[in-house]
């Protein structure tokens, strides 16, 4: 009888570790995740001039079944401030541009290793811009405009808790008029790229 109950304590003992080995690995597979992130992000442009740039992107989404990729639709609303002068056959001119975008898209974003992660974001909507003009000679102008508004996106991430993460990103504006442009004064539209730290709430 002693040699049974002897037996029987140590298997159980035994059985013990396993079993709470098993529990987080049940309690993980339970957990729905995050579906709502919240990023802010603040940064400068990286071509024509350091312009400080800024923005806020809500998203909901999460990840499809049986798929490695994190699906988000996003909506974005973001800001720049531009200082420009140059010369044109009229003679030199000061500009100065500011810009509310508002867009909406979608983030595809892909987990690398541990708390690492790439995303790639694809938006569209329009840009209202003001604009003020000093040309040598003549009288100062400002106008506002509005355009169609193209944005492409990549990030790195990095999840430094369930709820926060901190990261990089950079943006190209595929439809963005220079300042001249605006003004009339028959410059060509350019293209422009920011690149922005982001910190990120998940929930």
């Amino acid at each position: 009888m002693t040699r049974t109950a002897l037996l029987l304590t140590a298997l159980l003992l035994a059985a013990a570790p396993a079993r709470a080995e098993q529990r987080p690995t049940v309690a993980a597979a339970r957990d729905p995740g995050t579906h709502f992130i919240l990023q802010a992000t603040a940064g400068l442009t990286v071509d024509g001039g350091a312009a400080p740039v800024y923005g806020a992107v809500f998203g909901v989404g999460g990840r499809p079944a049986r798929s490695p990729l994190r699906l988000y639709a996003l909506f974005e609303v973001a800001g720049a401030t531009t200082d420009a002068a140059g010369v044109t056959p009229t003679g030199a001119y000061g500009a100065t541009l500011r810009r509310v975008d508002i867009a909406a898209g979608l983030r595809f974003l892909l987990p690398v290793s541990g708390p690492l992660r790439i995303y790639a974001d694809l938006l569209v909507g329009g840009t209202t811009y003001q604009a003020s003009l000093e040309r040598q000679g003549l009288d100062p102008r400002s106008s506002e405009n509005g355009t169609a508004l193209v944005d492409v996106a990549a990030g790195l991430d990095l999840r430094l808790v369930r709820n926060c993460s901190l990261g990089l990103r950079f943006k190209q504006h595929l439809l963005d008029p220079t300042p001249a442009w605006l003004a009339g004064l028959g410059a060509a539209p350019a293209r422009s790229s920011d690149l922005s730290a982001a910190i990120t709430l998940h929930f």
